[in-house]
């Protein structure tokens, strides 16, 4: 009876191309990197929106467009960031098992956001306020880009074109280490720009350094190089 319940795993296992901790799959790890992917094209267009608005109403249509499928987004990865955790600790990385707090962090921010964003007719103030959102969100979005890279290679599915040197190219040109984190975990970036909260520095927002760390700049500059 044991065998046979194995050999139905095994089957349950090929069937979703590979297992990892927690039961979960090389196909788990695909649907996490679709879904930073979605995420990160909802954000783009709420950039490219907020950044044409004029007036009230522009800014409160740019907002109503882009919260729900944000969330959604934010709530699918969550579904699978624990198994993503796991993955990144039976690699031998338990520092790097950041998914969850970070996606947290960015659940966190959309909602700091949503409190206040357009509430005001001042239009220089809600594009500054969009621009920071949009900042701390692309960097939380790189950081699950490299880790669901990470786990891929983990897997033997090798890391794509994002993962050059050790570190991970973003869009700006800029090098982000796996050794950072993101924002919402210890050692990741403060959305305010201020000091990150605790542990190794991270990136800030505003484009400055924690104090010196080897953390990417928003600007496409480089900290100090590991």
């Amino acid at each position: 009876m044991g065998s046979m319940s194995s050999r139905r795993v095994l089957v349950a296992c090929v069937a979703l191309v590979a297992c990892g901790p927690g039961g979960s799959s090389s196909g788990d790890v695909s649907a996490f990197e679709q879904q930073v992917l979605a995420a990160t094209a909802a954000l783009d267009s709420y950039q490219a929106a907020t950044q044409a608005m004029s007036t009230p109403g522009d800014c409160g249509a740019a907002v109503n467009g882009y919260a729900s499928p944000m969330q959604d987004d934010l709530g699918h990865m969550m579904s699978t960031s624990g198994a993503m955790d796991d993955h990144m600790r039976s690699m031998g990385e338990p520092a790097r098992a950041d998914v969850t707090c970070g996606l947290q962090g960015m659940d966190d921010e959309l909602r700091q956001h949503l409190q206040v964003a357009c509430h005001g007719s001042d239009m220089t103030g809600n594009r500054a306020e969009a621009a920071r959102h949009v900042a701390a969100m692309a960097d939380g979005l790189q950081h699950m880009q490299m880790r669901g890279a990470e786990v891929s290679a983990g897997m033997g599915s090798g890391m794509g074109p994002g993962m050059m040197n050790g570190g991970w190219r973003m869009p700006d040109g800029g090098m982000m280490s796996p050794d950072d984190h993101p924002m919402g975990c210890p050692g990741g970036p403060s959305p305010d720009g201020g000091t990150p909260n605790g542990g190794n520095p991270g990136p800030m927002m505003d484009g400055g350094m924690g104090d010196g760390g080897p953390g990417p700049m928003m600007d496409g500059g480089m900290g100090r190089m590991p």
